[in-house]
């Protein structure tokens, strides 16, 4: 295998037997795990769910100069230790491995020391190049990357279109299918790793042997009313029912498509005028492949019919949960009101305390009015005496002579300016006279109408 990663100053240390290393020139012995580290995740196992070790990996490593590696026992052993690499048969029973430590580990380049095992991936006393243990161990770097597309698709392909409880129940295949793991996945045996994943690390399905439920948060709401966290009776009949309509439907499609090619190849065999023998066999084809199609579109009918007796079943399952919370919501709101006594007197406490108030309020309403009348009575009185005062001060001010015309330009003008100013002081002596018999009268006016006023308490 030549490999982009490894350098080629260092081929011949990274193939050879560096296991002592790891007391002697540690650096370098860490160096060569990552290197291999690297090859391993980023070029061999970058789009693969599981490794399988053994001869057949050593033979896939090799080099045509320096021919296998020497230590990949080593490296599969630290890479088991910091939990990118779970044997399969753990993975599968749900035994969850985090990779925060692996992550801080490669970030700071430090090591975590590998635990002490009773069984490695080598051998003990192998001979020869064979020294790699058989054995299958899930990859979890690209499990989890392969999860993020697949988690998407199920929100958008399943979650988004719930609305009852069958909605969320699949055989295995038909989820598989429905979901696209064919994209993302090469076979059935990472189909499988993929679920196992979902169900023990993820949490977003809960699955056994032939059947799987949906039960992310998006569903919460539909799968809240029955049993989430295991795989029921019930749940492996409506997959089971589910899955007799798709294969059904899948039935129907070819049958059509047969019949369409038979039909065609009927009528080229009459226009080609075959042999009449050929001719009542492909028609006897024919009519053999419509009874199919008849017999499957009943069959389809009928598992449509039961799916859909399923379906109302669930929503009045449903509809008793909504009534048993309704009623629970009712009486905990009746256990507040308390008992029919308690409300009666509260209910007359309240209408007596209304007629006090509406008393109280024609007490304030009619002493108001009737102050509010006599203050409207007094303002009136005041602007009829402002106006009379008014119209005596124009009346006076009317009969004043001013001198409109215009003396020549330049002519006498010291005379005029005298006749002016002495013109102007007589009518300012008027006004101010004016002014302050108005200003006189107002005070009688209001010394009168303080007298008038009653005292209010």
């Amino acid at each position: 295998m030549k490999s982009k990663l490894l350098p080629e100053s260092r081929i011949n240390s990274l193939y050879s037997d560096f296991r002592n290393l790891k007391e002697l020139n540690t650096e370098g012995y860490e160096a060569n795990i990552r290197n291999w580290r690297q090859v391993l995740l980023e070029e061999l196992l970058a789009g693969e769910v599981i490794l399988e070790t053994g001869p057949a990996l050593l033979e896939a490593l090799s080099d045509p100069q320096v021919g296998q590696p020497r230590s990949l026992d080593a490296v599969l052993d630290f890479m088991i230790a910091e939990g990118s690499l779970v044997p399969l048969d753990k993975f599968k029973t749900g035994a969850k491995v985090s990779l925060i430590s692996t992550v801080l580990d490669w970030t700071f380049g430090s090591f975590l020391p590998i635990p002490q095992r009773s069984r490695g991936t080598r051998i003990s006393n192998s001979k020869g190049n064979s020294y790699l243990r058989r054995g299958q161990y899930a990859v979890l770097p690209t499990i989890e990357k392969k999860y993020g597309p697949l988690h998407l698709a199920i929100v958008e392909r399943i979650c988004k279109k719930a609305v009852r409880y069958s909605d969320l129940v699949f055989s295995r295949g038909n989820f598989c299918k429905k979901v696209g793991f064919a994209g993302h996945l090469k076979d059935w045996a990472a189909y499988e790793t993929m679920l196992a994943y979902m169900d023990h690390y993820k949490s977003i399905i809960v699955t056994d042997l032939t059947t799987v439920k949906v039960r992310g948060f998006e569903v919460s709401g539909i799968i809240s009313k029955f049993e989430a966290s295991t795989i029921s009776v019930d749940d492996q009949e409506i997959a089971s029912v589910k899955d007799a309509r798709q294969q059904l439907k899948t039935q129907i499609s070819h049958l059509e498509s047969r019949i369409k090619d038979s039909k065609s190849l009927l009528r080229e065999n009459i226009k080609d005028e075959k042999p009449k023998d050929l001719l009542k066999m492909r028609l006897q084809t024919h009519k053999l492949l419509e009874k199919n199609l008849n017999v499957a579109s009943k069959n389809l009918a009928n598992v449509e019919a039961l799916l859909l007796d399923i379906e109302a079943a669930i929503d009045r399952v449903q509809l008793k949960h909504v009534f048993e919370r309704s009623r629970d919501v009712l009486m905990s709101l009746s256990s507040q009101l308390g008992s029919l006594d308690e409300v009666e007197k509260l209910v007359d406490d309240i209408n007596t305390e209304k007629l006090k108030g509406k008393d109280i309020d024609r007490v304030f309403e009619a002493e108001l009015n009737g102050r509010h009348d006599d203050e409207i009575e007094e303002e009136l009185q005041r602007m009829d005496a402002e106006m009379k005062l008014e119209e005596q001060v124009l009346q006076k001010l009317s009969g004043l002579k001013v001198s409109t015309d215009i003396a020549p330009h330049n002519a006498k003008e010291d005379e005029q300016t005298a006749i002016n100013r002495d013109e102007q002081s007589s009518v300012k002596e008027e006004e101010q006279a004016a002014s302050a018999e108005l200003d006189q009268s107002a005070t009688e006016h209001e010394e009168r109408t303080h007298e008038q006023q009653p005292l209010a308490i």
